[in-house]
């Protein structure tokens, strides 16, 4: 999926879902609905919403800011961990795709 997508496909997310409470609590199938034009929307959806389950039991709702964290999140492999710490944290990383 091209990043260009991605972000307006997120500002509609976000648009919708203010929280991962939000998430946590919404309904796949119209997270499935905003997210249809990305790729592999379906397990993307799925993932998202297990995810938000999971930062609002684990983390009180709060994405971590270490990279072991992140990396044991359903879904979120190097790249995108790699990403949360230098876009959501600042601290330094090299987000690469390894594909």
């Amino acid at each position: 999926t091209r990043d260009e997508n991605t972000t307006k496909v997120v500002n509609k997310l976000f648009a919708r879902f203010k929280t991962p409470q939000d998430l946590a609590s919404g309904d796949v199938q119209e997270i499935k609905k905003i997210i249809h034009s990305i790729g592999f929307y379906n397990v993307k959806a799925e993932r998202i919403k297990q995810v938000s389950q999971i930062l609002v039991a684990k983390y009180s709702g709060k994405v971590p800011s270490d990279i072991s964290s992140l990396l044991e999140l359903p879904g979120v492999g190097r790249k995108t961990a790699n990403c949360v710490l230098v876009y959501a944290f600042d601290k330094p990383a090299i987000p690469v795709d390894v594909h």
